[in-house]
């Protein structure tokens, strides 16, 4: 028997996954359109993404070091600049697709084919994650160039 307000048990029950994707397609679309119109290049915008709690501290690299600006190029299609502020952030851009893409089947109901990670794909992640880490801080050629630019260099696009 169906509610006054049309919607079954099955309708409602979707409704916060539903909502829940509508607002964070919202949400991703939003940012691009931020980011690829209001250019970087001023230092009171580029000072509203906040440094690495790990790099100002320790003067080391973390894997996600450099991913802000890399989102950032990536937003005005820059993969080139994109690419030398993280690479490891570049690399998964597939897989972050894919996934959305799986969530927004589960959301909107159409079938799309899923991702099987088991726990030997999940060890290996890690694992890259771990070593990126380590390698992008060793100050050698041909190791520094996973180290991204320094701040100063930000010059969107």
């Amino acid at each position: 028997m169906e509610s006054l307000d049309g919607l079954g048990s099955e309708s409602r029950k979707d409704f916060p996954a539903l909502l829940l994707f509508w607002a964070l397609t919202a949400g991703i679309a939003a940012g691009w359109v931020l980011i690829y119109l209001f250019p970087l290049r001023d230092q009171r915008i580029r000072s509203f993404f906040p440094p690495c709690p790990f790099h100002y501290m320790t003067g080391f690299y973390c894997p996600g070091c450099g991913s802000s600006r890399a989102i950032c190029c990536l937003a005005r299609f820059d993969i080139a600049g994109a690419w030398s502020y993280n690479k490891l952030l570049v690399l998964f851009i597939p897989y972050l697709v894919w996934s959305y893409l799986e969530y927004a089947s589960e959301s909107l109901g159409f079938y799309f084919p899923r991702l099987r990670m088991k726990s030997v794909h999940i060890n290996i992640l890690l694992w890259v994650i771990l070593i990126y880490w380590v390698v992008r801080n060793i100050p050698f050629a041909p190791f520094d160039v996973l180290a991204p630019p320094p701040c100063s260099d930000f010059l969107l696009c």
